[in-house]
């Protein structure tokens, strides 16, 4: 009977001692593939700061052109109102007659 306790207690040793080297596998592995994770991950990040920055740019282009014409708009404006204004106080006011 001895024998039998014995045997009875060497499979349960041998999955303690299992999944103890899988578990020493998977944290070997995550070793291995950790520096490899962190490059891609390093040049994934550059590709899209990249990709935002550029969008970015040309929304902004985008935008500031059509503030610039905005802008030149509003100028010739009061360049004419100017020019109305100026022209009627040089001539001389009208008899009401």
């Amino acid at each position: 009977m001895a024998d039998e306790t014995t045997t009875s207690d060497e499979p349960s040793e041998e999955k303690s001692s299992s999944s103890s080297g899988i578990g020493d596998v998977r944290g070997l592995l995550r070793q291995l593939v950790a520096p490899v994770i962190d490059q891609v991950e390093e040049k994934v990040s550059g590709q899209i700061d990249k990709e935002v920055a550029s969008r970015f740019e040309e929304l902004m282009a985008t935008r500031m052109s059509t503030i610039d014409r905005a802008i030149g708009d509003l100028d010739r404006h009061i360049k004419e109102l100017t020019e109305r204004l100026d022209r009627l106080e040089q001539s001389p006011p009208e008899n009401p007659s």
